[in-house]
């Protein structure tokens, strides 16, 4: 039958039955406090009787008429604790042996005896203030059948003087009393005990024997152990198979469903029935002998599913589920036996429970609607976890980061049971983005004392960040961990192409949790770790703002630790590294980062030589047509710095033939340049919008982490051009050196510019290059302006004008199909005329249709009417669009470009075309 179960079954059905084995039997040892107070008349030889509370006048007199305890017994000087035999104790009151009879069965449950017990007056002993007793176990038999120990604290104004009781590992610290209260301490014999220091006042006990029947087997803390053997070795066989890995169906844990009978689940183990109890401290008395560790669950199940209506349709509190559409298993919520919440909101898997069907026969769902008219119901019960180191860390990495299946994080609904249970607080509900964090911190401090465990889940959740679709814990979650644990792989792997991605806000936080560390772990992080983050962003600008902001907190006075004496140096060393690995990051660089590159170049104070080969380096690696407008950028941005720090004309004229010979290749295009019309306009939130007016931004609310509203900085304007054409020209006194080549290398890919991009761009490029040259004295009657001016404007009569209308050529003919009848023939000669733009005949209805079904099949376009006057009416056919529109448009356009080029250029225009473009250029332009 064992085998028929297979590994798994049997294992889960021989666990339930030893956890099912164990019931409440008592404790080696317990304390209570005493409901009903004894009778008076405790008569003391030579005393008289004694009233309680005792005062501090009886306490006097009872020490000088006591004992002192013998010596060797005590950890104190004998003059401290003094006692009483019972030959001078007297209980006067009867009252007192029915007392006495209801404390023995009281005794007897806390320790788990069957049979009655006697009490048997020993002794009466008073510690004084600095009292205190060795451990030591009782071994010798006082009277016959004598099993144990039972002190009763008589009230007296005192603290300290608790008793530690310990046995196989275990202990106990019992015995609070005070002034006000009887209470008692009970334990076997066998049972280590010792008096914990007397801190002030005098307390004072009447000590029992306790015996059963001497023809009785005497009662022993062994028998609680049997009920745990078959426990401790099916948890032992399950660990070994564990470690083994075989066979490969182990369970990793297993869950233990409690009692169902509570209101509210329970969330501490205060709280737990005798039952669950009893068993919950046998597992836990086992996790000092055997790896595992036992935690506290809440597990639900939720259905959800269409309503059944009722007759009037209404949807209320009467109306039910119709059938279940979805089944979701959760563990809403994992706690340690201590109450601290270590995780929430994972899957639950009811194939790990010892119970076949956990939720079976629990009554009263909480029950909510939704406004789809959906029920949910959703059912708990909490459970015990049992959970093997060996697979302790990996499933903790588990929980902290995998959600539900098919579900968010966050439940949408709050149920209308007020009884739901503890766990579902308003936290679990309502979760702020730092709960699930929190949890994983907490779970990582838990199993700092199984340090093999809290590595384990370490690793796993460096291979969980990047390998589950939705986890739970965000990156900068992820990253904090890794910095708080030191853990640098899980480190990387969440820094990995995080893309810019990552909230300030992380810098801030690691800022503070870097002060309360040592020097060797800072300098590690400040160097290693922090700038594996910078450059990883795909902008300058954010990765400059985080070196500025860092090195100003690391210069705050109160920051003065040795290892971060030069923020300067760390600055420059980390700006480099942002700069080198900026092409391996950023997919669209922009004008800024162009910028903001050169700018921090000539920042590092490097000699020339190794600055002018970084730049180099930078814009080889960006070949793509879409980074123009950032090599455009570094090239302006490069002038400027030069010339402000005074570099060498021979160096920076060095440099430009360098670069020259890159700016433009087989993939950096000039005609896939970048434009206004080519970037796709969208706001903070993702929606594509239309482009706004030159100078002006898209109005939009941005979340904290929203970029910009478009790609707006790889936008190639024509300013760019014009100012990089001018510094070409600025260097050198011949323009032939680095201008007129430039220019030479725009007029023949001219042909290869769109009409949208010769309008955006190159046309205003040439208005506004022409004046600027001019004002620098460059002549302009040379071939390179010449050639681009008529190079423009042919490509611009090709693109945008096109040639003139000619029927039968770029103009086509309208005709319906080869009919012999008359009527379409006359229609034909009709379609054929560029000058006829109506045409009217009086037919016979059928006729007409004919003609208006040619129109229709053929697709002329042409609108249709008939005159209803006189026999036979008279269909009238309008030509839509003529050949004389098509030829007025045509010049349209065309007078509009030139009256353009003419209004722009209108100075040089005679320099710039030839004789007879100039002349044609200016005949239309008069007579348009």
């Amino acid at each position: 039958m064992e085998d028929s179960l297979g590994y798994g079954a049997a294992l889960k059905r021989g666990l339930a039955q030893a956890i099912g084995d164990i019931h409440p039997t008592g404790s080696f040892a317990a304390w209570g406090a005493l409901r009903d107070t004894p009778p008076p008349g405790l008569n003391v030889d030579g005393v008289g009787n004694i009233s309680v509370p005792l005062s501090g006048e009886q306490i006097q007199l009872l020490i000088e008429k006591a004992y002192q305890e013998r010596p060797g017994l005590s950890s104190t000087p004998c003059d401290k604790i003094f006692e009483f035999p019972a030959a001078q104790l007297e209980l006067c009151d009867p009252d007192w042996q029915t007392h006495l009879l209801q404390l023995a069965k009281t005794v007897a449950t806390k320790l788990g005896v069957d049979k009655p017990i006697q009490l048997n007056l020993e002794k009466m002993i008073i510690y004084g203030e600095g009292a205190t007793t060795a451990p030591r176990i009782d071994h010798t038999e006082g009277i016959p059948g004598m099993f144990g120990t039972l002190t009763m604290c008589l009230p007296s104004a005192h603290t300290g003087g608790e008793y530690v009781l310990k046995r196989n590992g275990e202990s106990k610290t019992l015995g609070r009393s005070d002034a006000n209260h009887w209470s008692f301490v009970c334990w076997y014999s066998g049972v280590s005990h010792e008096l914990l220091p007397v801190r002030s006042g005098h307390r004072c006990a009447l000590i029992y024997q306790l015996a059963t029947s001497p023809d009785h087997p005497r009662p022993s803390a062994d028998i609680l152990d049997l009920q745990k053997l078959l426990l401790r070795t099916s948890l032992k066989n399950w660990l070994r198979d564990l470690a083994n890995n075989y066979p490969r169906d182990v369970p990793s844990h297993l869950y233990h469903a409690l009692e169902a009978k509570y209101s509210k689940a329970p969330t501490s183990t205060k709280e737990l029935k005798v039952q669950d109890f009893t068993r919950m401290r046998a597992l836990q008395d086992l996790t000092h002998d055997l790896p595992f560790s036992i935690f506290m669950a809440l597990l639900q199940k939720e259905e959800k599913g269409p309503i059944r209506y009722t007759d009037c349709g209404s949807v209320d509190s009467q109306n039910e589920m119709e059938q279940v559409a979805e089944t979701l298993y959760t563990v809403k919520a994992l706690r340690t036996l201590d109450r601290t919440v270590i995780s929430r909101d994972f899957k639950f898997d009811s194939s790990f429970c010892l119970a076949q069907n956990p939720f079976q026969y629990m009554p009263n769902p909480s029950k909510t609607w939704t406004e789809d008219d959906e029920a949910i119901y959703q059912y708990h019960r909490a459970a015990l976890v049992i959970v093997p180191h060996e697979r302790l860390g990996t499933w903790m990495a588990r929980c902290a980061t995998e959600s539900p299946e098919d579900t968010d994080n966050k439940s949408d609904y709050l149920g209308n049971n007020d009884d739901v249970c503890g766990y579902l607080c308003a936290d679990l509900w309502h979760l702020s983005k730092d709960q699930y964090f929190n949890d994983c911190h907490s779970a990582l401090s838990y199993l700092s004392s199984i340090p093999s465990a809290q590595k384990t889940m370490l690793n796993t959740m460096c291979i969980l960040c990047i390998s589950i679709r939705h986890p739970k814990l965000e990156r900068i979650d992820f990253l904090k961990v890794a910095f708080q644990y030191s853990h640098y792989a899980l480190f990387q792997t969440a820094a990995f192409g995080h893309r810019g991605g990552l909230p300030f806000e992380f810098f801030d936080w690691a800022m503070h949790h870097l002060q309360g560390l040592p020097d060797e772990l800072r300098a590690e992080k400040y160097h290693v770790w922090i700038p594996l983050l910078i450059q990883s962003y795909p902008s300058m600008n954010e990765s400059l703002k985080l070196i500025s902001d860092i090195s100003n907190f690391r210069r705050d006075p109160a920051d003065s630790n040795s290892v971060l004496s030069s923020p300067e140096i760390w600055a420059q060393d980390v700006t480099r590294r942002c700069i080198t690995n900026f092409p391996a990051i950023a997919k669209k660089p922009t004008v800024s980062d162009g910028e903001l590159i050169v700018n921090s170049i000539f920042d590092l104070r490097e000699p020339w030589p190794e600055s002018a080969e970084l730049i180099v380096s930078v814009i080889d690696r960006f070949p793509q047509a879409h980074a123009l407008a950032f090599v455009f950028a570094m090239l302006l941005q490069l002038h400027i710095r030069a010339k402000s720090e005074g570099v060498p004309i021979g160096a920076i004229q060095e440099l430009y033939r360098t670069l020259s010979r890159r700016l433009f290749n087989h993939r950096r295009r000039l005609c896939d340049i970048i434009t206004t019309k080519k970037v796709v306009w969208r706001t903070g939130w993702g929606r594509v919008v239309f482009p706004p007016p030159p100078g002006q931004s898209i109005a939009c609310n941005k979340g904290p982490n929203d970029k910009t509203s478009a790609d707006s900085g790889l936008i190639v304007h024509p300013e760019a051009l014009v100012q990089h054409a001018c510094n070409l020209n600025d260097l050198s006194r011949d323009p032939a050196d680095f201008l007129e080549p430039f220019l030479e290398e725009i007029s023949a890919r001219c042909s290869t510019f769109s009409g949208e991009d010769m309008a955006q761009l190159w046309m205003p490029f040439l208005y506004q290059l022409i004046p600027a040259l001019n004002s620098r004295s460059v002549y302009l009657n040379k071939p390179a302006y010449q050639r681009l001016a008529s190079r423009f404007l042919e490509q611009m009569e090709q693109t945008m004008i096109g040639t003139r209308p000619q029927v039968g050529l770029n103009f086509p003919a309208a005709r319906v199909s080869k009919c012999p009848c008359p009527e379409c023939e006359d229609l034909n000669c009709f379609l054929l005329k560029s000058d006829a733009s109506v045409y009217q005949i009086a037919l016979p209805k059928k006729r007409r249709d004919h003609l208006v079904g040619q129109l229709a099949t053929w697709r002329i376009p042409c609108d249709h009417r008939t005159l209803e006057i006189g026999r036979p009416h008279a269909l009238v056919i309008t030509k839509k669009r003529g050949f004389m529109d098509e030829v007025v448009e045509w010049k349209g356009r065309r007078y509009e470009l030139y009256s353009s080029f003419s209004e722009h250029l209108h100075h040089h225009l005679h320099i710039l075309l030839a004789p007879e473009m100039y002349n044609y250029v200016r005949r239309v332009v008069l007579q348009p």
